[in-house]
């Protein structure tokens, strides 16, 4: 009798979660978004450029976080609100969030850019003409390409 009820519970609960699906709709990215980029510095100091951009100089008020993918608009009710998401970025030696990433091979001068599991509104995925949430770490692989 247990196991029926337990049956029965499942696939109503699974029944009842399927009316939320609603269409994926998508609009057009208004900026390009490359996954590459040559920077004219020694690999070393990018790096730790990086890493203090994330990590040392992450004043909510300064310029780099007032980019539009580090906020979204949210109204509350008493009208538009901005939130900031903020980032952090781990190396191997201060990995939490990127531990699975940098147990793999090669990784050793990676970084992990996480945002603490907080989202920002999408702007190209939507349903039901809602923004949908977004969140997702970003890996950065920097590569010596040549000794100038």
């Amino acid at each position: 009798m247990t196991s029926r009820t337990l049956i029965i519970f499942t696939i109503t609960t699974t029944l009842l979660c399927c009316d939320n699906f609603k269409r994926l709709e998508t609009k057009e990215s208004v900026e390009t978004n490359p996954t590459e980029h040559i920077f004219n510095v020694p690999v070393d100091k990018l790096r730790q450029t990086i890493l203090d951009s994330f990590n040392k100089n992450k004043e909510l008020s300064s310029p780099f976080y007032q980019s539009s993918i580090f906020y979204f608009i949210v109204d509350m009710g008493s009208g538009e609100h901005k939130m900031t998401v903020s980032f952090k970025a781990e190396t191997p030696a201060d990995s939490l969030f990127g531990r699975r990433h940098f147990e793999k091979p090669n990784t050793e001068n990676d970084i992990y850019i996480h945002s603490f599991g907080q989202f920002w509104y999408s702007p190209i995925y939507y349903a039901g003409g809602q923004s949908l949430e977004f969140r997702t770490p970003f890996i950065l692989t920097l590569e010596k390409i040549n000794e100038q």
